[in-house]
């Protein structure tokens, strides 16, 4: 992985140099509708403005499922950030050790936007997803890049594959090529997440 200065990208060099040779352990310190009720029989008469009409409405209501909203708040970002193969195995090994990890993000990157691990980039998966929990700082091995420590890291149960993002998302030029971080477009945030990282029933 190298800076790419006339893009302003990190790519991956041809060597393969990973994130973990250079980040050291010194580094690390819309909502649904309720369903609609069952087709009356052909002779059964139609509900009325009556008592009962009401509680059936209010029992529909108490039933309706009730979906969390996966979208950050307003003020907050969705990145991607990548790595190379062997970056998978010093992610997994910090954060069993640590709980955290420093990684390059975007420059405009804040404390508590979410980041989303790519890897390996080009043809990789996302594999875990984690919490910015300081203002990027200048990347020594990667100037004029940026890098922040990630928390709160978990690893997603179901990695999704790039193949399966550049299908769901065809109009989302990233997947094309992947070899760098980038912010998720507002347009695609809440649909990237539910369909990466789904709420839990």
């Amino acid at each position: 992985m190298k800076a790419d200065k006339r893009s302003g990208m990190v790519v991956i060099d041809p060597q393969h140099r990973s994130i973990s040779r250079f980040l050291t352990r010194s580094h690390l310190p819309p909502s649904i509708s309720p369903p609609s009720p069952a087709p009356l029989p052909p002779h059964a008469p139609l509900p009325s403005h009556s008592r009962e009409a009401a509680s059936f409405n209010q029992a529909l209501e108490r039933t309706a499922p009730r979906v969390t909203a996966v979208a950050p708040p307003p003020s907050m970002n969705v990145h991607i950030t990548i790595g190379t193969v062997d970056d998978h195995e010093y992610l997994e090994s910090e954060v069993s050790r640590v709980g955290q990890v420093k990684w390059p993000v975007p420059k405009t990157a804040k404390m508590g936007d979410f980041v989303f691990f790519l890897i390996p980039s080009r043809t990789g998966d996302i594999v875990a997803r984690g919490t910015v929990s300081e203002s990027p700082t200048p990347c020594e091995n990667w100037a004029p890049k940026y890098a922040a420590r990630i928390t709160k890291i978990r690893f997603l149960d179901s990695p999704v594959s790039l193949e399966t993002l550049r299908d769901h998302f065809p109009h989302w030029k990233y997947f094309t090529y992947a070899v760098s971080y980038t912010t998720v477009p507002q347009k695609y945030e809440s649909r990237f997440l539910s369909f990466v990282d789904p709420p839990k029933p």
